[in-house]
């Protein structure tokens, strides 16, 4: 539970700091769910939890399911320290 805070802290923090970025395929999902650039901060920055943590296959990078927000949606995001950046893998 602790360590979950500490991440949603963390995109919070890195996205007010530094915005976020999206893949091709979040934009596409984004428009297809109709969330609005306003919405996907608003649940970035007010995450309530990490549903789930997964890690890619291809690159080793951990995905965290976030759920949070006005509309308490969803979203898949890979955290980058070095760079205190966040990307937004797919729109759920």
């Amino acid at each position: 539970m602790y360590k979950s805070r500490n991440i949603l802290k963390k995109i919070k923090c890195y996205v007010c700091k530094n915005g976020y970025s999206m893949t091709k395929h979040a934009a596409e999902r984004s428009l297809e769910r109709h969330l609005s650039p306003a919405d996907i901060k608003d649940i970035l920055v007010n995450a309530r939890r990490i549903v789930r943590t997964d890690i890619n296959e291809k690159t080793g990078d951990k995905i965290y399911k976030i759920k949070g927000g006005r509309k308490n949606r969803g979203l898949a995001v890979c955290i980058y320290d070095d760079e205190e950046s966040v990307i937004i893998i797919t729109v759920m």
